[in-house]
């Protein structure tokens, strides 16, 4: 069964195989765990957001349609939990004004404390934003600068994936969109 593809595990868990499930999460619990690491300062609370992960996708795997790799979904079920259980211990208000969302505060922080963006975190990126469909290229760029992810960096990462940038057929401004392959 461990030799067995994502693709196939997952219909036998959405089916009610509880092994084939097992399989899955223990697959895919290192890369979760990592994803919590990276947003969450202790390590036994990393523990427990890799633990609310795992089984808010244990509940889910009814609705995983296959349109991404299921790591990608993993990825984006467990920054959601991530994202829920964000607590500290007080709010430091400043005068600034707010724009950006809270997803785009934790990448910053997240790329701030690694000392920048990586390849691997611009190609996780662009997996996440693009996982739903075609993005305008304007909105890919703009939101790649406000996670901290160099033009460069997203330039590379948009290479690796293979992702193709094709003008929208139903607009008449001609706004180009990225889509993955």
């Amino acid at each position: 069964m461990r030799d067995e593809d994502d693709g196939s595990l997952v219909a036998r868990a959405v089916d009610g195989d509880r092994r084939a499930l097992e399989v899955l999460l223990d697959r895919h619990a290192d890369r979760i765990h990592a994803v919590c690491r990276r947003v969450v300062a202790h390590p036994e609370d990393a523990l427990d957001a890799t633990q609310e992960a795992m089984i808010a996708i244990a509940r889910g795997i009814t609705r995983f349609d296959g349109r991404a790799a299921f790591s990608t979904w993993c990825y984006r079920i467990a920054t959601k939990e991530i994202s829920y259980g964000i607590i500290a211990p007080y709010v430091q208000w400043d005068d600034a004004p707010v724009d950006v969302t809270a997803d785009q505060a934790i990448a910053q922080a997240a790329a701030t404390r690694r000392g920048g963006s990586s390849l691997a975190e611009a190609k996780d990126f662009l997996r996440d934003l693009l996982d739903d469909g075609p993005v305008d290229a304007k909105s890919v760029l703009e939101d790649a600068k406000k996670n901290g992810i160099s033009e460069r960096t997203l330039d590379r990462a948009k290479s690796d994936l293979k992702i193709k940038s094709a003008k929208d057929e139903g607009s008449l401004d001609g706004i180009w969109k990225w889509r993955l392959p």
